[in-house]
């Protein structure tokens, strides 16, 4: 995965800055590239490829396509993954001298949740 350094344009952040300041009547827009295109890339060529394993849901307000992260008998949780995030949080810290231990214990309790809302949310299908 790119560094922390590597993911945001900066350069066309700050291009747009002063604009989503003076903007009225709300401070917010729309700015193309983000991310830097590296990091594009890179999220694009390990997105979920589509294949058998999604499974087609019909709502009364949607249809859809799901893709269930669990096997037979549990689901798996990326514990890699996640300390990867929890790494970079604590490196984006530092670098805005913000508290590491406070937005540590934050983003721990939001992926804390965002597993048990996926636990809710994406039961094992019915054969």
């Amino acid at each position: 995965m790119a560094s922390t350094s590597n993911i945001l344009n900066e350069k066309n952040i700050l291009k747009y800055s002063k604009s989503f300041q003076e903007n009225k009547p709300f401070k917010f827009g729309f700015m193309e590239n983000v991310f830097e295109e590296l990091f594009y890339q890179e999220l694009y060529n390990t997105y979920p490829k589509f294949d058998n394993s999604w499974i087609r849901t019909e709502e009364p307000d949607k249809s859809t396509y799901r893709k269930f992260w669990f096997n037979e008998k549990k689901q798996i949780i990326d514990k890699k993954r996640i300390n990867v995030v929890l790494r970079r949080i604590k490196n984006s810290s530092k670098k805005y001298k913000a508290s590491s231990l406070i937005t540590e214990r934050i983003w721990k309790l939001m992926i804390k949740n965002f597993i048990i809302l996926e636990n809710k949310l994406f039961k094992k299908p019915k054969k």
